[in-house]
């Protein structure tokens, strides 16, 4: 009978061991991961500097053959109005790009003759992207300015602000 009591004792102090131990465990991985794991697993997000964006756009119009630096300011003031629009409305910066998305990006808008020969381009490339920025797309879509760009949504965002 007294034996079954110091098993009793001896099984409940193992469990209370091996529950300290493995708590302590839980928390030192635990300290770990919150230590390590924010420094090496999640990607830390550069701050949009836009002066590298400025060079990046100067740099996509010299690649495409655009010399007139009056299309060269269009793009650095539309790219700095969008970013900025950007901003204000999701509360994040612009995720970086690199040159050959922002050549993408000129190319597509170039392609379209009613805006690069209106007397306002800028203007006309802003109520475009107030119209984008007003439209309901899939939950996966982050509005940036890839997309906006893409020669289907700019001819849609066209005939819905004509019309």
């Amino acid at each position: 009978m007294y034996y079954m009591f110091f098993m009793y004792i001896y099984v409940f102090m193992y469990c209370m061991y091996m529950y300290v131990l493995y708590g302590f465990y839980v928390y030192v991985l635990y300290v770990c991961m919150y230590i390590y794991g924010f420094r090496y697993t999640q990607k830390q997000e550069e701050k949009l500097n836009f002066e590298i964006v400025k060079r990046q756009v100067f740099s996509a119009c010299k690649n495409l053959g655009i010399k007139q630096m009056g299309t060269v300011k269009l793009f650095i003031d539309f790219f700095y109005w969008y970013y900025g629009r950007y901003h204000e409305i999701f509360r994040k910066d612009h995720k970086n790009l690199k040159t050959v998305s922002i050549e993408g990006v000129i190319s597509n808008i170039m392609s379209f003759d009613d805006i690069m020969y209106d007397d306002e381009p800028i203007e006309v490339l802003k109520m475009l992207a107030e119209k984008y920025f007003t439209c309901q797309f899939s939950s996966r879509t982050d509005y940036s300015i890839t997309h906006f760009a893409c020669p289907e949504i700019l001819q849609n965002r066209m005939f819905e602000t004509m019309l």
